[in-house]
């Protein structure tokens, strides 16, 4: 939708988005977009591929989506490397393809660990499933570590 939109950056928190099943790249080469989307309800959404990859700055927090029904989240934070959010009540049993998911990104230890840690324990996720955390690092040793040994 907002595909290479190199300027836009206008407010988009009040659209409805309950019946909407393909996000895929709609902030894609979106690098001055940074605005909030925690009210979007994205229950419907299959296919978020590529949704944020190149969109810069985006940095808001989206953890509360509903991500139950997504099938494809490719490359959805790709060359995003300002986003450094907690994503880790996400709900990945559904996700079938996840390549490149935060390639060229990161987040920080501290996301990634909680992360690594709530979808080992309480989300369930494909065991066939790759994904890609770019450059994030999680912490050697303890729960984090264990938890990303079992989810591989």
């Amino acid at each position: 939708m907002f595909r290479d939109c190199t300027l836009f950056n206008q407010p988009l928190n009040s659209w409805n988005t309950s019946n909407v099943s393909n996000f895929g790249s709609t902030f894609q080469g979106c690098p001055a977009f940074n605005q909030p989307l925690n009210n979007w309800d994205t229950s419907s959404g299959v296919n978020l591929s590529n949704m944020f990859f190149q969109a810069t700055i985006f940095n808001q927090n989206i953890g509360n989506w509903l991500m139950g029904s997504a099938t494809n989240i490719q490359g959805m934070f790709a060359d995003a490397p300002a986003f450094d959010q907690d994503i880790s009540g996400w709900d990945m049993r559904n996700v079938t393809e996840a390549n490149l998911f935060f390639s060229s990104s990161g987040l920080s230890t501290t996301n990634y660990d909680n992360l690594l840690v709530l979808w080992n324990a309480d989300t369930p996720v494909a065991s066939s499933l790759e994904i890609n955390f770019g450059t994030s690092q999680y912490s050697l040793g303890g729960v984090p570590e264990a938890s990303r040994t079992n989810l591989i």
